[in-house]
């Protein structure tokens, strides 16, 4: 999933760490891990057709609401899963 250029584990920490000043010897640049677009895809174009429906419907009032609802969503989302992984790192049992 990771090249080897950016990213790099400690042993004793076990999480991989971004390492930005590292040289990749291929010469391809500095790359992160992939991203699998084709499943996010779906979820982007009909959230974006949301967005588009209610700017044309309501103007500019009815879509600033839905990107801010669209946006709320995600963040807690994100945040939950934060929350989540933090919790099952931080159990012994898990």
């Amino acid at each position: 999933m990771t090249d080897g250029c950016c990213w790099a584990a400690d042993r004793d920490a076990g999480p991989i760490l971004p390492v930005r000043n590292r040289i990749d010897p291929s010469g391809r640049g500095c790359q992160g891990p992939a991203v699998d677009r084709g499943s996010s895809l779906p979820a982007f174009v009909l959230a974006g057709l949301l967005i588009f429906r209610r700017a044309a419907l309501r103007g500019w009032r009815g879509a600033v609401p839905t990107v801010l609802g669209l946006e709320s969503g995600l963040y807690l989302w994100a945040l939950f899963a934060g929350a989540g992984g933090a919790l099952v790192a931080a159990s012994e049992i898990a």
